[in-house]
């Protein structure tokens, strides 16, 4: 990883949260103005950025993919707004002589001064680099949705044309399955006829046979025969 790359990576939101966060407030009684008079307090954006982005970043960095984030950091490197760039070196350069980092970076940002670099300037760094982040998603998101299309498209017509015939097929089926019921029913009630007039013949049968039978012995009995 190159020299810009390492740089973008140290600049993301520990950078913003340090720089604005030491910056909105002065630790000298003449920067403070009148004895007495109350310092500035932070705006409640940093808090924002460091109960929030922060937060949030250290949740998601175990699934973040190490080559992305080497191109994402190569894209936010890119940035023509040197002015953190520049800051961050000179903080670096004070890291020995200025151990403790709240006022390393506060003398950075006076020394830094004197190039001509402000707050104001810093913070628009990080708006513009925000901007290239933002450029990259774009950009990612729209190559997603074209390999999407290249990849499932087709599958995706297919599956929405095999989906249609099934919806046919059920309907057809549905109706075929009411069909049947209603060939069922009528079935059943020709057996439930054909069962009574059977019984009925069956009864009438046995009446007729019982009658000609009696006949006959009453004649035999007559007759001797």
């Amino acid at each position: 990883m190159n020299d810009k790359t390492k740089d973008a990576g140290e600049e993301g939101g520990s950078a913003l949260r340090k720089v604005i966060g030491l910056f909105v407030t002065d630790d000298s009684a003449s920067e403070a103005g009148p004895e007495g008079a109350s310092k500035p307090t932070p705006a409640p954006a940093v808090s924002v950025v460091q109960n929030g982005k922060t937060a949030v970043a250290g949740h998601v960095a175990q699934n973040a993919d190490p080559a992305l984030m080497g191109r994402l950091r190569e894209a936010v490197a890119k940035s023509t707004e040197t002015a953190l760039r520049d800051f961050m070196a000179v903080v670096e350069a004070l890291a020995e002589d200025v151990t403790d980092e709240r006022s390393r970076y506060r003398a950075a940002l006076r020394v830094a001064g004197k190039q001509g670099i402000t707050l104001a300037r810093i913070i628009r760094a990080f708006e513009d680099r925000l901007r290239l982040l933002q450029r990259e998603k774009q950009q990612f998101e729209a190559a997603m949705e074209t390999r999407f299309k290249e990849a499932v498209g087709g599958r995706q017509e297919d599956l929405e044309r095999v989906n249609a015939e099934v919806a046919e097929l059920r309907e057809r089926l549905t109706g075929l399955e009411s069909r049947a019921g209603e060939l069922t029913a009528a079935i059943e009630a020709e057996q439930q006829k054909i069962e009574q007039v059977s019984t009925s013949f069956d009864a009438a049968y046995a009446v007729v046979a019982s009658e000609i039978e009696s006949e006959r012995e009453k004649i035999g009995a007559h007759l001797g025969q």
